[in-house]
């Protein structure tokens, strides 16, 4: 689903999210902000710009390497999206209490149903369909999609997926930033 980051008063909260997922959820939200002009783009040309680096908005490593290094800010919470996936329970709590306001268990059920990806993928607002004759086409892709993990083995090459095996072992080595497999 991609990296975000929340403000929240003083705090920050990023979810980092395993780099192929990451980056077929990119591939995807090319494809519908019309600025960018790839509406038609197939997967291999996103590839291949994401290899050569001209990718907008920069290098995967560079961005949450630098919110990684940044992981032991107070201020600051790190998430993994594929730890939402498995216990959206836990990551809710966590975000709350690191907000500095706890939730009841009633109240963490009404978040954790009007967040599902389900009721999101129907929230108009969140789908940018309020936007869609200006700056994003949901023609050609929902911006909420489908919030799998692992979805990335349906587009990835041998040869992508060793190229980003060997990114990921070079680039993470010694950071202490590691993802389980998807």
């Amino acid at each position: 689903m991609g990296v975000s980051f929340v403000a929240c008063t003083t705090s920050q909260k990023t979810t980092f999210c395993f780099l192929q997922d990451n980056l077929v959820s990119f591939y995807h939200f090319y494809r519908a902000i019309k600025f960018f002009n790839f509406a038609g783009g197939i997967w291999d040309q996103f590839f291949t710009l994401y290899k050569e680096k001209r990718l907008v908005h920069g290098d995967w490593f560079d961005m949450n390497l630098s919110w990684w290094n940044q992981r032991n800010d107070p201020k600051i919470l790190v998430i993994f999206y594929e730890d939402m996936k498995k216990d959206i329970h836990a990551e809710i709590r966590k975000i709350s209490d690191f907000i500095g306001h706890p939730v009841s268990d009633e109240t963490l059920e009404k978040i954790v149903e009007h967040t599902s990806f389900d009721q999101m993928k129907q929230n108009k607002m969140v789908n940018h369909e309020d936007v869609a004759s200006k700056h994003f086409d949901p023609k050609a892709s929902k911006f909420m999609r489908k919030g799998q993990v692992g979805d990335w083995v349906n587009y990835f090459t041998p040869e992508q997926t060793e190229f980003v095996d060997k990114q990921l072992k070079e680039k993470l080595a010694g950071t202490g930033l590691s993802f389980r497999e998807t």
